[in-house]
C-alpha cells in the first residue's frame, strides 16, 4: 500500500465500524496498527462520526455524520467522495466494503483504489459473484487479504485469471519481551453469540468451575441480537474494554478459547492471546490455522470435547506450561 505525504491518500472504514477506545472492531485495529508502524502515517481516516463522549484511535479523523437510522451506504459514500475530491486526494485504501470501491471507480476514476478484504469476500455484496471480481481486479490498484483463506475465497472459479494485484497482508502484534506471571484464569472474549462458539464456552465453562474450585473465568465482549445466561460465583462477564486493557487481561490468563462455529476470516484473537502467553483452544474455522502453530484444535466444536480439553490442560501442569 503506498501512502503520500500531505494527506494525498486517505483510508475508508465500513460505515459501521467504530474507530474508537471503545467498542473497536477487528478493522480499526488492523489499520491503527498499521498506522502505528509506518514511516507515512498521516492518511487522512474517514469513519462514521461518533458520540461526543468517545475518542477517536487517530487524531487525522474526518469524521462523517450519520443522519437518521436510515442512513445507507450509499449515502455515506457519496459524501466520502465529494470530501475526495475537495482534498485532491488521489489514493484511497477500502476496508471491506467492495461497493465504496464500485463507486468510487465510477464516480472518480482517477483515484487509485486499494481494496482490503477482512472477511469471506464470497459473503460480502459487490464481491459475491465472478463478473463483480472481475470488475474489482479491473479497477483496483491492489486487492489486499487478510490472510491466505480469504484470499482462496476471493479466486474460487477464477484460477485461469493470472493477476498479480492480490497480496495478503496479516493482522500483527508486538511480542512481549518476558514471560508473565500467569493466573488460573480462562478467557474468553469476542461477541458473545453462536457463531463465535460463546453458546459452547458457557456450557463447558460452568462445568469446569464446578470441578476446579481454584480455576475462575472471564468474558469480555457483548451481542444485543443473541442472549445467553451462564452464571457461576466465580465466572465474570464484563462489557468491552479497551484494546491495550485487554491484552493485559491476556498476559494474566492461563487458557484462552477461541472456537468459532463460522469460518473466522483470520482469527485476531488467537493471535493476540497466543501472543501473551496463553494457552489458545481453537475450532477448525477459516483462517484461524494461519495465526499461529497451534496443537489445541478441537475435533469437535460442543460442550464436551471443550470440556474435555480445558480438564487436560488444567491436570497437565507441564503440558500447559509448555505450550503458553
Amino acid at each position: 500500500m503506498n501512502r503520500l505525504a500531505k494527506n494525498n491518500s486517505s483510508i475508508i472504514l465500513p460505515l459501521k465500524e467504530n474507530f474508537s477506545f471503545e467498542n473497536f472492531g477487528a478493522v480499526s485495529i488492523w489499520v491503527n496498527d498499521y498506522l502505528s508502524q509506518s514511516k507515512n502515517n498521516n492518511d487522512l481516516i474517514f469513519c462514521k462520526k461518533l458520540p461526543v463522549n468517545q475518542s477517536y484511535l487517530r487524531k487525522n479523523v474526518v469524521p462523517i455524520s450519520i443522519n437518521g437510522k436510515l442512513f445507507t451506504n450509499s449515502k455515506y459514500i457519496k459524501k466520502i467522495s465529494l470530501e475526495i475530491i475537495k482534498k485532491k486526494i488521489n489514493i484511497v485504501e477500502i476496508h471491506n466494503r467492495p461497493e465504496y470501491a464500485f463507486y468510487l471507480a465510477k464516480n472518480n476514476p482517477d483515484v487509485k483504489i486499494n481494496l482490503i478484504f477482512h472477511n469471506d469476500p464470497n459473503t460480502i455484496r459487490y464481491s459475491d459473484n465472478v463478473s463483480n471480481k472481475k470488475f474489482l481486479l479491473s479497477k483496483c490498484n491492489k486487492i489486499i487479504f487478510v490472510s491466505k483463506w480469504v484470499k482462496e475465497n476471493f479466486l474460487y472459479n477464477l484460477e485461469d485469471l493470472h493477476n498479480n494485484k492480490t497480496k495478503i497482508i496479516y493482522n500483527f502484534i508486538k511480542p512481549i519481551k518476558k514471560f508473565p506471571k500467569k493466573h488460573k484464569t480462562i478467557i474468553f472474549s469476542g461477541k458473545l453469540n453462536i457463531s463465535k462458539g460463546y453458546e459452547i464456552f458457557g456450557k463447558a465453562i460452568v462445568k469446569i468451575l464446578d470441578k476446579h474450585p481454584d480455576w475462575n473465568a472471564v468474558v469480555y465482549g457483548n451481542e444485543q441480537r443473541e442472549s445467553f445466561l451462564f452464571k457461576h460465583k466465580r465466572l465474570k462477564i464484563y462489557n468491552w474494554i479497551n484494546h491495550k486493557k485487554l491484552l493485559k487481561v491476556y498476559e494474566k490468563s492461563s487458557i484462552s478459547v477461541v472456537n468459532p462455529t463460522w469460518d473466522e476470516p483470520f482469527g485476531r484473537t488467537s493471535m493476540e492471546s497466543a501472543s501473551r502467553g496463553c494457552a489458545v483452544i481453537t475450532s477448525h474455522s477459516g483462517g484461524l490455522s494461519e495465526t499461529f502453530n497451534n496443537n489445541l484444535i478441537l475435533k469437535k466444536n460442543n460442550p464436551s470435547e471443550l470440556f474435555s480439553l480445558i480438564t487436560h490442560l488444567i491436570r497437565n501442569k507441564k503440558l500447559l506450561l509448555k505450550i503458553q
